[in-house]
C-alpha cells in the first residue's frame, strides 16, 4: 500500500512513532522520564518556529494571540513568580496550536496515526493484567492514567478514519474499553464512553450548530472548575457506591491537594491571577509509600489558575473557542465533527489530569485543533 504524505505533516507521524515507542505499556520507564526532562525544549522550538512562521505569512489575527498570550503570561509571571518553566509551557502549546492550524489531513497524516493507534492500543492491551497492580504497589513504571489518555486521544484518528468501516472502529474501541477499564483510569474511562456516544448516536446536525457548540464548551469548563468542590465533598453513599463498582478508592490524594488549592483562592489575589507556580508544592506535597512526594495539580484548569488564575482560564477559553467556532464559516466534514468531540473528551480528561501542557501531549493536543481547524481538511465519509 502506497502512503501519500505531505511534507510538512511528516513531524506528526514521526511525533506518533515516537509516542508508542517510548511512551507505551512496555516502554522502559527510566528513558520515558530522562526524555521527559529534555522535552520542554522542544516547546521552546515550537515557541520560535510560530513566532516565524506567524510574522513570514504575516497572520495579523495569530499574532494578536501571541501578543496578547505573551502579554498576559510575562506579566502574570512578574506579578506571582510563575517559574519561567509554565511560561514556556503554557506559550508553547499555544504556540503548537498555531504552528499546525493549517496542516491539511487530505493526505494519509490521519491513515498513519490510526494505524498507530492500534498498535499502541495491542501494546497496552499485553500489559492490561498486571500494569495497575504493578503501579499501585510503587513499582516505577508510567502512569496508567498516561496510557489510558494516549489510547483516548488515537481513538479520535481511529474513529475520524474508521467511521464508516465500522468493523475496525468497533474492535478499537471495545478492546480499548476493556484496556482503559484494566488501567483503572476512570476520568478517562467517563469521558472515552462520552465521546462513543456523542460520535456514533447523536445526530451530526446538532453538532453543526454553533449555539450547541458554545453551550458545550461552556458547560465543560464550568464544570471542570467546580468538580473539584463537588469531589472534596462528595456524599458518603456516592463514595461508598462509585468505590464498590470500581473496587478503586473514590478518593486519591487529589482531595487533598485540590483542598489545599481552593482554600488559597479565598484570597483575591490567588484568584485573579493564581498564586504562582512557586506555591504548587504547598498544595500538592503528600506522604505515600512512606515518603513525602511533591505531586502536579492533578487538573489541567486548576494547573492554569494555579499559574494565571482566572485570567488566564478565560485566555485558554476564549482561544481554544475561538478557533473551533472558525469552522462553521465553511461546510463541516465529518472527520472535523469527531475531532470536535474528541477534543470535548480531552477536555474533560483534563479536569482530573495535567495534560494541555503535558510534554508528551502537547504536539496531540495540538493536531486535533489542526483537524478541526483546517479549512482543507475533507470527509471520506460524505462522497
Amino acid at each position: 500500500m502506497k502512503f501519500v504524505l505531505q511534507r510538512k505533516n511528516i513531524l506528526l507521524v514521526i511525533y506518533g512513532v515516537f509516542i508508542v515507542a517510548v511512551a507505551s505499556a512496555i516502554s522502559n520507564p527510566v528513558i520515558f522520564r530522562k526524555i521527559e526532562l529534555v522535552l520542554p525544549y522542544v516547546n521552546i522550538a515550537v515557541i520560535l518556529l510560530g513566532i516565524a512562521i506567524t510574522l513570514l505569512k504575516n497572520n495579523a489575527k495569530d499574532f494578536f494571540y501571541i501578543v496578547i498570550g505573551s502579554v498576559l503570561v510575562l506579566s502574570i509571571h512578574f506579578i506571582n513568580g510563575s517559574s519561567y518553566g509554565s511560561i514556556v509551557s503554557y506559550l508553547g502549546l499555544i504556540l503548537a496550536i498555531i504552528l499546525f492550524s493549517e496542516s491539511s489531513f487530505e493526505d494519509d497524516t490521519v491513515k498513519i496515526i490510526a494505524g498507530l493507534g492500534f498498535i499502541y492500543l495491542f501494546l497496552s492491551l499485553l500489559r492490561s493484567q498486571t500494569f495497575f497492580k504493578t503501579f499501585s504497589t510503587g513499582v516505577s513504571s508510567i502512569n496508567p492514567n498516561t496510557i489510558c489518555v494516549f489510547i483516548a486521544v488515537f481513538s479520535v484518528f481511529v474513529n475520524a478514519e474508521f467511521y464508516r468501516h465500522l468493523l475496525w472502529a468497533i474492535i478499537y474501541n471495545l478492546f480499548a474499553l476493556y484496556t482503559i477499564f484494566k488501567y483503572e483510569s476512570r476520568t478517562s474511562l467517563a469521558a472515552f464512553i462520552l465521546f462513543l456516544v456523542f460520535t456514533y448516536f447523536v445526530p451530526r446536525k446538532i453538532w453543526k450548530n454553533k449555539k450547541v457548540t458554545i453551550i458545550i464548551f461552556s458547560i465543560v469548563f464550568i464544570l471542570a472548575i467546580v468538580f473539584p468542590i463537588f469531589y472534596i465533598n462528595a456524599p458518603a453513599k456516592l463514595v461508598s457506591m462509585v468505590t464498590s463498582i470500581t473496587h478503586k478508592s473514590f478518593y486519591s490524594g487529589r482531595e487533598i491537594i485540590w483542598g489545599r488549592f481552593y482554600r488559597s483562592l479565598m484570597n483575591p489575589k490567588n484568584l485573579i491571577i493564581g498564586p504562582g507556580s512557586s506555591q504548587e508544592s504547598v498544595y500538592t506535597t503528600i506522604a505515600i509509600f512512606g515518603q513525602q512526594r511533591v505531586f502536579s495539580m492533578h487538573s489541567s484548569y486548576l494547573g492554569i489558575m494555579l499559574n494565571f488564575g482566572l485570567l488566564g482560564i478565560f485566555y485558554f477559553y476564549y482561544f481554544i473557542l475561538k478557533r473551533v467556532l472558525a469552522i462553521y464559516d465553511q461546510d463541516i466534514s465529518d472527520k472535523q465533527i469527531i475531532s470536535l468531540i474528541g477534543l470535548i473528551m480531552i477536555l474533560i480528561i483534563g479536569s482530573t489530569e495535567v495534560i494541555f501542557t503535558y510534554s508528551y501531549f502537547v504536539f496531540f493536543f495540538a493536531m486535533i485543533m489542526s483537524t478541526i481547524s483546517s479549512s482543507a481538511v475533507k470527509s471520506v465519509y460524505s462522497e
